[in-house]
């Protein structure tokens, strides 16, 4: 536990860095190597043993090692450490893609002289709505996944992905919010 104590201080400090990308770098190997000593050590059983007050053998308190409430509480506080450590890199994720999504809805012709319009459908008679996703969206989507990737996807747990996919979500439905009043808009090109 005064691991996962020490990391939160370090965190804290690491918020007055200006390099970014570098807080993102520690951060989260440093929430790998939390996750790694929660779920994959084997000498946090045998700490554990040596503090208990019975006299177990390590071998009997490693094979039911699932049951001890201690256990299961250093490894839950060095997960949620594990993905808390994962919050600047989220944070910085979703930023990134607001500013990029934004910029391309700006920049981006949405009036009757849109190019994409061209293959949107005719779901009425003088009424067109996109069937695919235009190549800005692509590019800003295909951007978050690389970043994912960058931090290696496989190792991203469920709680990250959700956290990941809520605050992108939430920063699409601002953008959009935002965005509608500057755009010049007509019924062909509406979004």
């Amino acid at each position: 536990l005064l691991y996962s104590t020490e990391l939160t201080s370090l965190i804290k400090l690491m918020n007055d860095w200006t390099d970014q990308r570098m807080v993102n770098q520690v951060s989260i190997f440093l929430g790998r190597l939390t996750r790694n000593i929660g779920l994959l050590s084997k000498e946090l059983p045998k700490a554990i043993s040596l503090s208990t007050e019975e006299n177990k053998p390590v071998f009997e308190l490693r094979s039911s090692i699932n049951k001890d409430a201690k256990y299961i509480n250093i490894q839950n506080t060095l997960l949620d450490t594990y993905h808390d450590l994962h919050t600047s890199w989220i944070n910085w994720l979703e930023k990134e893609f607001s500013q990029k999504l934004k910029s391309s809805l700006v920049t981006a012709k949405w009036n009757d002289h849109c190019a994409p319009i061209a293959v949107w459908e005719t779901v009425e008679e003088d009424m067109k709505l996109p069937t695919q996703s235009s190549n800005m969206m692509v590019r800003n989507l295909f951007y978050v996944c690389e970043e994912i990737q960058r931090v290696n996807s496989s190792i991203l747990d469920q709680t990250i992905m959700t956290k990941l996919r809520q605050q992108l979500s939430n920063a699409v439905h601002h953008v959009f919010q935002s965005s509608l009043s500057l755009l010049d808009l007509t019924e062909n090109g509406a979004l």
